[in-house]
């Protein structure tokens, strides 16, 4: 698609967050025709993850694009990056249960 679909409003960062709305807005985008999906761990340290999967669970895969990003981790400034080949192995398989999917489009470093 020509724009993409940021999640990072699913982990309530910026406000209240009603989860059912969320799902609501990832079904009107791909109506749309928006298919390319943002998100991150550190967006509500899962959560932003976790919606969007819920959202996209009954959407055929192949139908979009899922990017996420890694080494941010933490809220404490003092643990919050890790580029570790470890934990980044640890995030992605977090970031693949959570979303409910088997592969990652795009992973952002």
């Amino acid at each position: 698609s020509k724009i993409g679909f940021g999640s990072a409003p699913f982990s309530a960062l910026f406000g209240k967050f009603d989860e059912t709305e969320g799902i609501r807005a990832v079904h009107l985008a791909l109506r749309k025709g928006i298919n390319y999906f943002d998100t991150a761990p550190f967006y509500g340290q899962g959560r932003s993850e976790e919606v969007l999967g819920k959202a996209l669970k009954d959407v055929p895969r192949q139908a979009y694009y899922v990017a996420t990003k890694v080494a941010r981790y933490e809220k404490d400034y003092a643990r919050m990056f890790d580029h570790s080949a470890q934990k980044t192995r640890e995030s992605v398989e977090k970031s693949l249960k959570l979303l409910g999917v088997g592969y990652l489009d795009v992973v952002q470093i």
